[in-house]
């Protein structure tokens, strides 16, 4: 993405949006895979801790292209598992 690699593109778009958007808050977490680079960028621009807070099963498909708002939202819930004491 303009001469940078994606990862290195994402995490500086979350340094933007440190920059843009300013909270206060405990943990940064990202949902994975492609938010975890602008999770991490985040965090750096702020100072607030990174952690991971979602598991992703890599055994469940795309769940967006499901042909039911219920089977996405089942699809989901498969898929991303909290880390509890972090989220």
């Amino acid at each position: 993405i303009q001469g940078f690699n994606v990862h290195t593109a994402r995490k500086n778009m979350g340094k933007r949006l440190a920059i843009e958007a300013p909270i206060e808050a405990d943990v940064v977490t990202g949902v994975p895979d492609s938010s975890i680079s602008a999770a991490i960028g985040y965090a750096e621009a702020t100072g607030i801790p990174y952690e991971m807070g979602l598991i992703k099963n890599k055994y469940v498909g795309r769940t967006f292209i499901q042909p039911s708002q219920s089977l996405r939202e089942q699809g989901v819930k498969m898929k991303l598992s909290p880390v509890r004491g972090v989220v």
